[in-house]
């Protein structure tokens, strides 16, 4: 099992990804997204994923500024990226 989750923050324009340890609050690998380049947040999170040569996370968490907004943070346990899809165990 990988010791590395994914953290991310959803704005209006821009998607920002990074990388930690288990147990760290260090977060590496940060990379900004334009959210016009994808039809979805999956879509962005494969990206990232993908590009960084992950194929298993121990845990992701998303979170989407606008959530005052009404719109859901989202937090996962246990990802598993696979060729298509990503699986997330959603926790509320």
């Amino acid at each position: 099992m990988t010791n590395l989750a994914l953290v991310g923050d959803i704005g209006g324009t821009n998607s920002r990804f990074g990388l930690i340890e288990l147990g760290s609050m260090n977060v590496r690998d940060v990379e900004v997204q334009k959210n016009d380049n994808f039809a979805s947040l999956e879509e962005s999170i494969t990206h990232y994923v993908k590009a960084k040569g992950i194929g298993e996370l121990a845990a992701a968490s998303v979170d989407d500024i606008g959530a005052a907004a009404g719109r859901a943070t989202a937090k996962a346990a246990g990802v598993v990226i696979d060729d298509i899809n990503i699986q997330l165990a959603l926790l509320r």
